[in-house]
């Protein structure tokens, strides 16, 4: 496989139409662009879950087959839940895609941006059929890709093929919530999807901080400070190890980013 350096694009992108307002729908402009100078396979990469306090930030790569483009494709932020649902399983019939998500573990070591870059680069390298050029949402390129990129800010919102790879992530890591909320009962985690609202706030306060919980990330290490640390079993090591899909940290070995002078976006 060929293997060549991310190409930076400095951000020439209009982040809005002429008449200052997001587009409606993104399209497949630039991905036809490039197909036009000789690239075949274009892959969309995005994330989802950069916010939580707890969980994985989940990134996907999607190649989609232009004649088979789901209807009312956008922003996965954009799409009623029924909606993205739907376009997921479209998507899941009709696309090449690849899910890698990194776990706390790989969060704590290579800090969220990190972590980031880190799942985005081996969704690219882990697609079935790989990919001749890669869009990739946000201001950062991933260090090693396997093939030529270019970073898109506000991508989601502009190129279908990373609407979907949105619709992907969003709803891959939407399904993990359940599986950490049976693993750890009482914090609600399949309501809140691991986000600081005031209810996991509360819960954390009252329950003490799990293994799913980002121990780095500010109120998660303000309570982490002072001892809550799980401290009413509720989310108990043999329950939650029957029941944990996420990657442990043994299985797992985390590569930084050493693109200078970036700051990612997504």
């Amino acid at each position: 496989m060929l293997h060549c350096d991310g190409m930076k694009i400095a951000d020439s992108e209009k982040r809005q139409t002429g008449n200052g307002q997001w587009p409606e729908l993104p399209d497949f402009s630039r991905e036809a662009e490039l197909i036009n100078e000789g690239f075949k396979r274009i892959a969309g990469i995005d994330e989802a879950g950069r916010g939580p306090l707890a969980g994985p930030v989940v990134a996907a790569a999607l190649v989609l087959d232009p004649e088979r483009i789901p209807v009312e494709m956008n922003d996965s932020k954009r799409l009623s839940e029924k909606k993205r649902f739907r376009i997921f399983d479209e998507l899941v019939a009709t696309a090449s895609f690849s899910v890698v998500c990194a776990p706390p573990a790989i969060i704590e070591r290579l800090n969220i941006r990190g972590a980031t870059l880190w799942a985005m680069q081996r969704a690219v390298f882990l697609l079935d059929g790989g990919a001749d050029f890669a869009l990739v949402d946000g201001r950062d390129i991933p260090a090693n890709m396997p093939c030529r990129a270019r970073a898109v800010t506000g991508g989601d919102r502009y190129c279908l093929s990373i609407a979907a790879a949105s619709v992907i992530a969003k709803v891959v890591r939407d399904l993990m919530c359940p599986v950490m909320d049976s693993a750890c009962p009482g914090y609600e985690f399949a309501r809140h999807k691991g986000y600081g609202t005031r209810a996991h706030m509360d819960q954390m306060e009252r329950f003490g901080v799990t293994r799913f919980h980002r121990r780095d990330f500010a109120p998660v290490a303000a309570l982490t400070g002072r001892g809550k640390s799980d401290k009413t079993g509720q989310c108990r090591k043999d329950r939650a190890e029957t029941a944990e899909k996420l990657p442990r940290k043994g299985q797992v070995s985390g590569q930084r980013d050493t693109t200078d002078g970036q700051t990612g976006t997504g």
